[in-house]
C-alpha cells in the first residue's frame, strides 16, 4: 500500500508517508510539506490513493502504520522510521522476488518508476522535477538516468497488475 501511494502521488518518499496525517487529506487533495526541501505540494488523490486511506482509517495519529511509536521525537524517531523503512523495504524485496523481478524492490523504485515513465510519456523535465521536489534540473536528470527504463516499465507493471 505504501508503495502504491508513493507511486500514484508523484513518488512522495517515505519518510513524508510517514508523517501524513488526517489533516493532510482536505477536499480529495493531498496537501504537504516535504520534510527534505520544505517544498508544499498539492495534488489530488486519486480513486486508488483514496481506497488506500480508506484502508487505514482507524489510525490515530498518523495516516499509515509507518511510526508506531508516537512518543517518540529528534533521534529516536528518525532511528525508528529508518528501522521501519528497512522492514518495509525487506518485504518489497520480498514481494519482488516473489514475482521474479530482476532488481530489489523498494520504496524509492516507486519514485523512480513515476519519474521514469512521466519521462517516456516526454512530461517535460521541469514538470518531473517539480512534482518529485527537485530543487534544480539537474537532480532530476541524474535521477533518470539512475535507471534502466525496461526494468523500470516491468515493475510498474507487475505491480499495477497486482491491484
Amino acid at each position: 500500500d505504501i508503495f502504491l501511494f508513493s507511486f500514484y502521488n508523484a513518488g512522495i518518499n517515505i519518510k513524508d508517508i510517514a508523517f501524513l496525517t488526517k489533516a493532510n487529506i482536505v477536499n480529495n487533495r493531498l496537501i504537504y510539506s516535504r520534510g527534505k526541501t520544505s517544498d508544499n505540494f498539492n495534488f489530488s488523490l486519486n480513486k486508488e490513493s483514496l481506497a488506500i486511506i480508506e484502508k487505514y482509517k482507524d489510525n490515530e495519529k498518523y495516516l499509515f502504520p509507518v511510526i508506531l511509536q508516537h512518543k517518540l521525537k529528534g533521534s529516536e524517531l528518525l532511528y525508528h522510521l529508518n528501522n521501519r523503512n528497512k522492514r518495509i523495504n525487506l518485504y518489497l524485496k520480498q514481494i519482488g522476488t516473489k514475482l521474479e523481478f530482476p532488481e530489489p524492490l523498494t520504496t524509492y523504485v516507486a519514485r523512480h518508476t513515476f519519474a521514469t515513465i512521466a519521462k517516456k510519456k516526454n512530461i517535460p523535465i521541469t514538470i518531473i522535477s517539480e512534482l518529485l521536489g527537485h530543487e534544480e534540473i539537474k537532480t532530476t536528470q541524474i535521477y533518470l538516468d539512475s535507471l534502466e527504463n525496461e526494468t523500470l516499465d516491468k515493475y510498474k507493471d507487475e505491480i499495477v497488475s497486482l491491484v
